[in-house]
């Protein structure tokens, strides 16, 4: 199961339970292809890295937080060590990262991943790109729910 073709393979299978809502599954499957992806093509490549986004996203869903928080963390840490703070997979993980903590209610660790993503998506892309203006509705959501009506 090393082969990048068979861990491939895994990985969309576990991708396919996880949109079918079969997370228990899915979570079997998405460990797998994290590990062999880790052991075949190490901790900082691509796969490597949306994989442990992946599991970390079925976790979530199996409303197993405090095991996602590590996985996102480490994508994040990954993906700015290889790719730079500013590269869209970069910014995807910030913001993935921020929504889990703002889950968990984490607000004072959310909110600056939030501006991060917000405005290094303003500084590249413009206001009006679709990812932009994601980030500007997922930030003035988090602060409507922190009662910060004035920023949002």
């Amino acid at each position: 199961n090393e082969h990048i073709d068979t861990l491939k393979s895994i990985y969309i299978m576990g991708q396919l339970f996880y949109r079918q809502g079969k997370y228990d599954e899915a979570l079997s499957l998405h460990k797998e292809a994290l590990a062999g992806r880790r052991k075949t093509l190490g901790n900082q490549h691509p796969d490597t890295v949306q994989s442990m986004n992946d599991l970390a996203l079925v976790l979530r869903y199996q409303g197993k937080n405090d095991e996602a928080r590590p996985l996102r963390e480490e994508a994040l840490a990954t993906s700015r060590e290889t790719l730079g703070s500013r590269h869209p997979y970069t910014l995807v993980y910030t913001s993935l990262l921020a929504m889990l903590l703002d889950e968990q209610s984490l607000y004072d660790e959310a909110r600056p991943l939030y501006e991060e993503a917000l405005n290094i998506r303003r500084e590249t892309l413009g206001n009006q790109h679709p990812s932009t203006l994601s980030s500007i509705a997922h930030f003035a959501v988090f602060l409507r729910q922190q009662g910060l009506y004035d920023e949002a």
